[in-house]
């Protein structure tokens, strides 16, 4: 295991990478992962907040992205542009989420205290209405049925109990 992010760093979840050096047909190969694992800090308060921030998290990559970027695909577009999902375990005290590395396509960790660019702030608005349009078309293949009834991981709302407004 290699830490992806650093102390100090505040997100609210370990992330780090993990290094997978194997053997097939006589080459020595190796391919990187990054883990996102869930702190397990023992914070009750916390604690069922994680857990569903990382249940929506593992059944979105695992299980709707395929399907948003199958509908994708059929109109003839680019997938989304997420990591490929490998594993999600939601089992209490070790929930860990598997993930497609992309540094080597370019992406870079960003520093979440500098302010973005417009050409960045460009890109994700972009792919956020492509996120947009892609469940769009989904929810039109099955027009009787609401999408968070089919994915009832996107149902529970982590904020409801917290009062923004009084």
């Amino acid at each position: 295991m290699v830490d992806f992010t650093k102390k100090g760093d505040n997100y609210a979840c370990v992330v780090s990478s993990v290094q997978v050096q194997y053997y097939l047909n006589q080459e020595n190969k190796e391919v990187v992962y990054i883990a996102k694992l869930n702190p397990c800090r023992h914070v009750k308060d916390l604690e069922g907040t994680t857990s569903v921030m990382f249940r929506k998290e593992s059944e979105f990559y695992l299980n709707l992205v395929p399907e948003l970027n199958s509908v994708l695909t059929e109109v003839g577009q680019k997938a989304l542009r997420f990591p490929k999902c490998f594993h999600g375990c939601m089992d209490k005290t070790k929930e860990v989420i598997l993930l497609e590395d992309l540094r080597p396509q370019g992406y870079q960790m960003f520093d979440r205290r500098r302010g973005l660019d417009v050409a960045h702030i460009t890109l994700i608005l972009k792919e956020l209405g492509r996120l947009h349009a892609s469940s769009r078309l989904l929810q039109a293949k099955t027009p009787d049925q609401d999408l968070a009834v089919t994915h009832d991981f996107l149902v529970p709302d982590i904020f409801a109990d917290y009062k923004v407004w009084d």
